[in-house]
């Protein structure tokens, strides 16, 4: 089972489980509108192309208290990241990264060999996170957004499966002091 074990700012990212959905929940209403209904959430976690995971604290005062959380759709040979939020008082500890690298690592595993999502216009920490991680623009969804009808930027990885992509995965997540389980046993 894929986990993440941030090293220096003392949380840990796994596989989100129904007991998660209440935390993940108040978050997504915090971060997003119009946000997924807990029902949205336990639907995605029944789905058998779905990974979802969620960072926690391993801090001893908030022990296990969902931090950040994220979702991929592997659908025929592409992965889809669908959703990731992180706690605002938590953004800029690599929770995001470890995400992303999480949902990366499991689409990797899966024998994905590419990589879609869509990001607001306006999200430059947004697109710069994902561009660190390889995504290139390749368009916009104009209008996407339902709150402002704001355009959507579509980026995009395409190359995965190659030995390039894992090493550099595999590097970018040290840097940012994650020990991982996980990518390297394939």
């Amino acid at each position: 089972m894929l986990q993440l074990i941030n090293i220096k700012n003392d949380f840990a990212i796994g596989v989100m489980s129904l007991n998660d959905v209440d935390e993940v929940y108040d978050l997504e209403h915090a971060l997003f509108k119009p946000p997924w209904s807990k029902k949205v959430f336990r639907d995605e976690l029944a789905l058998s192309n779905r990974r979802y995971f969620v960072a926690k604290s391993n801090d001893s005062k908030s022990f296990d208290q969902v931090l950040g959380y994220g979702g991929v759709a592997l659908m025929v040979d592409e992965a889809h990241i669908v959703n990731i939020g992180v706690a605002p008082a938590k953004q800029r500890l690599g929770i995001a990264t470890g995400i992303v690298g999480a949902l990366l690592i499991s689409a990797i595993e899966s024998r994905f060999t590419s990589a879609t999502l869509e990001v607001r216009v306006s999200n430059n920490a947004a697109i710069n996170l994902y561009t660190k991680f390889g995504f290139v623009p390749v368009g916009v969804r104009p209008n996407y957004y339902p709150d402002n009808k704001e355009d959507a930027l579509i980026m995009w990885i395409s190359d995965l499966d190659s030995s390039g992509f894992k090493e550099g995965l595999l590097e970018l997540l040290a840097k940012y002091h994650f020990d991982h389980k996980g990518l390297q046993e394939k």
